[in-house]
C-alpha cells in the first residue's frame, strides 16, 4: 500500500492541477519502483493527455478558421448590401425628367467615385449612328478634341459595335493622364457598352490606376445597365419631343385651321389659325372634347362617325355635299368644310 500511495497521489494531484489551456505541456512522471502496472498507467495517462492536446489544437485551428470565414462572409454581405444600396441610390438619382446630358454627368460621377477611376468619359449613342461625348471627368487636354465616334471607330466605336467590355493595359506614356503634380499612365483603360435590352444607349470609358478585377467588372456591368436604361428613356422622351415639335411646325405653317384629337375625341394639338378661327386663347383647347367646336344638334351622330373613321382611316373630305357648321367660343356658328386624315403614332391613332 505504501508503494502505491505516493504514485497514486502524484496522479491525483496531476489530474486536479490539469490546465486545459496548457495541456500540450502536461507530463506526469511517477516513480513506479519497478511496478509495471503503474508504469503502464503512467504511459496511458500521458498518451491521453497528448491526445487531448492534439484535439485541442485542432479545435483551436478550426475555431480560428471558422471565425475568419464568418468575418469574411460578414464583410462580403456588408459590401453587397452597400453595393445594392449604391445602385438603388443611382437609380433614384437618374429618375425624373432628366436630359441625356444630365444622366450622363450623374452616372459618370457615380462610377468614378465608386470604382476608383480618377478620369473617364461617357458617350451617348445618338441619331445618325454617332457616339457623342456628353460627360467627362478629369480628361487630359489632348482628349478634348475627340468628342464623337462612329460605330467601329476607335476604342469607343469598337465597343459600341461589338457591345462587349474591353480592358486594355497600356503601360505607355501615350495614354498618360495629366495631374497637378505631373503625368501618370493608367494600369487599365476600361471601355464598357451601355446597353438597354438590345438597344445601344452609349459607351463609358474609365482610366484605372489600380487593378481592375472580376468584382470591378461585375460592378461596372450593373452600373452600366442602370445608366443605359435611364439614357434610353431620356432619349425616347427627346425623340417624342422632337417629333411633337415637327408636327407643331407643320401645323403652324398650314393656312387652314388644324385640330388633332386622340381616339377619345380629346384635343391634343391645334395651330394658331384654329384658335383664331374659333376665338380661343393659345392653349385653351388642349384636353377639351372636340365636340366643344360642334353645335349641339350634331353631337348625336358624331361618335359614330369617329368610330367608323377609326376602323378605316384614310384621307378624305367629311360628308361631301353636306352642310357643316362649327361653333365659336362666344356661341356663334359659321359654316365649315372638314377634311379628315389620320396620324399613326407608336402609342395611338390620332
Amino acid at each position: 500500500k505504501r508503494l502505491l500511495s505516493r504514485p497514486l497521489g502524484i496522479l491525483t494531484s496531476a489530474v486536479e492541477s490539469l490546465d486545459v489551456d496548457r495541456i500540450e505541456d502536461f507530463q506526469v512522471n511517477v516513480n513506479t519502483l519497478g511496478n509495471n502496472e503503474l508504469k503502464v498507467l503512467e504511459v496511458s495517462f500521458n498518451k491521453m493527455a497528448q491526445g487531448l492536446a492534439k484535439d485541442r489544437a485542432k479545435l483551436i485551428h478550426f475555431r480560428s478558421d471558422l471565425e475568419k470565414e464568418v468575418e469574411a462572409r460578414t464583410t462580403e454581405l456588408q459590401e453587397k448590401a452597400d453595393t445594392e444600396s449604391g445602385f438603388a441610390h443611382l437609380t433614384s438619382k437618374l429618375q425624373g425628367k432628366l436630359s441625356p446630358e444630365q444622366i450622363a454627368e450623374t452616372a459618370l460621377l457615380f462610377m468614378v467615385e465608386n470604382i476608383g477611376a480618377p478620369s473617364g468619359a461617357l458617350y451617348v449613342f445618338e441619331k445618325y449612328g454617332q457616339l457623342h461625348r456628353r460627360a467627362k471627368y478629369a480628361l487630359p487636354p489632348e482628349s478634348e478634341k475627340e468628342t464623337s465616334f462612329s460605330l467601329g471607330s476607335g476604342s469607343i466605336g469598337q465597343v459600341g459595335q461589338c457591345r462587349e467590355m474591353q480592358v486594355l493595359s497600356p503601360n505607355d506614356e501615350t495614354w498618360s493622364v495629366t495631374f497637378g503634380l505631373g503625368k501618370a499612365s493608367p494600369q487599365h483603360v476600361v471601355t464598357c457598352p451601355l446597353v438597354a435590352g438590345n438597344t445601344l444607349a452609349g459607351v463609358v470609358e474609365l482610366y484605372m490606376f489600380n487593378t481592375f478585377n472580376g468584382m470591378h467588372s461585375r460592378w461596372l456591368n450593373k452600373a452600366s445597365e442602370i445608366t443605359a436604361a435611364a439614357l434610353r428613356l431620356a432619349q425616347e422622351g427627346v425623340e417624342k419631343t422632337q417629333a411633337d415639335e415637327r408636327i407643331r411646325l407643320i401645323l403652324e405653317s398650314t393656312p387652314d385651321s388644324m385640330v388633332i384629337t386622340n381616339a377619345q375625341g380629346e384635343i391634343i394639338m391645334t395651330n394658331a389659325m384654329a384658335e383664331k378661327t374659333f376665338g380661343y386663347e393659345r392653349g385653351d383647347l388642349m384636353g377639351q372634347p372636340v365636340t366643344d367646336l360642334i353645335p349641339d344638334r350634331f353631337h348625336g351622330g358624331h361618335d359614330g362617325y369617329v368610330s367608323r373613321f377609326a376602323m378605316k382611316p384614310h384621307s378624305r373630305e367629311m360628308g361631301k355635299g353636306l352642310d357643316f357648321f362649327a361653333i365659336r367660343k362666344d356661341g356663334s356658328e359659321f359654316p365649315v368644310e372638314i377634311s379628315l386624315n389620320s396620324i399613326e403614332t407608336p402609342d395611338e391613332l390620332l
